[in-house]
C-alpha cells in the first residue's frame, strides 16, 4: 500500500514518523516496541494507525493468552497423572524434615512415630518406569505361573487317574485273593 504523504494533512512530526517507518530497521524497531506496548515511535494522529494499534494489541493478547492456557493445561494434565506419586514424595520430605529438625535422637528410635512404609526420593518419571517394568515382569511371571499351574494340574489329574486305576486293580486283586482264600478254606 502506497501512502501519498503530500496529499494528507499531517503535522511535520507525524510525517517524520511515517517516513521513519519506510526504513526496514526502523519499522522492525517500531514493531518490537509495539509488541512491548510502546507506541511512541508510531504516528499518533492518523485514525488508521490508531485502529491498527488497538487491533494489534487485541490479537496479540488473545494469542498469548491461548498459548498460556495451552501450556498450563498440558502441565496440569501431567501433574494429575502423577498426583499420588508427587504427594508421596512431599509426604516423605515432610517426614524427613520432622525427623531431622524437630525430634531428639531418643524420639527417632521409637518405631511408633514413623509409618510402616518407607519412601525413597526419586523422580516421578523413574517411578513410572519402575511401575511399567514391574507390570511387564508380573505379566510374564503370571503367564509362567499359569502355565506351570496348568502343567501341575494335568499331572495331578494323571496321578488321580492312575490312583483310581490302581484302586480298581487293588479291589480286583483283593476280590481275587478273597476268592482264593475261600477256595482254600473249602478244601
Amino acid at each position: 500500500m502506497m501512502l501519498d504523504y503530500d496529499k494528507t494533512s499531517l503535522t511535520d512530526e507525524t510525517r517524520t514518523k511515517f517516513q521513519d517507518l519506510t526504513q526496514y530497521y526502523n519499522s522492525l524497531n517500531a514493531y518490537w516496541s509495539a509488541f512491548l506496548s510502546d507506541y511512541g515511535s508510531w504516528p499518533g494522529d492518523d485514525l488508521s494507525t490508531s485502529i491498527f494499534k488497538v487491533a494489534y494489541s487485541f490479537f496479540t493478547t488473545v494469542i498469548i493468552l491461548n498459548l498460556m492456557i495451552a501450556l498450563v493445561n498440558n502441565i496440569y494434565s501431567e501433574v494429575l497423572n502423577r498426583a499420588y506419586t508427587e504427594w508421596s514424595v512431599v509426604r516423605a520430605q515432610y517426614i524427613v524434615f520432622t525427623e531431622l529438625a524437630l525430634m531428639t535422637p531418643s524420639e527417632r528410635q521409637n518405631k511408633d512415630y514413623f509409618p510402616w512404609t518407607i519412601f525413597y526420593e526419586v523422580f516421578t518419571e523413574e517411578v513410572e518406569r519402575w511401575h511399567k517394568k514391574l507390570e511387564e515382569d508380573n505379566v510374564s511371571i503370571s503367564r509362567n505361573k499359569i502355565q506351570l499351574l496348568n502343567e501341575m494340574a494335568d499331572k495331578m489329574k494323571d496321578e488321580i487317574i492312575k490312583m483310581e486305576d490302581d484302586d480298581v486293580i487293588k479291589t480286583t486283586m483283593i476280590d481275587k485273593l478273597n476268592e482264593l482264600k475261600q477256595l482254600f478254606s473249602k478244601k
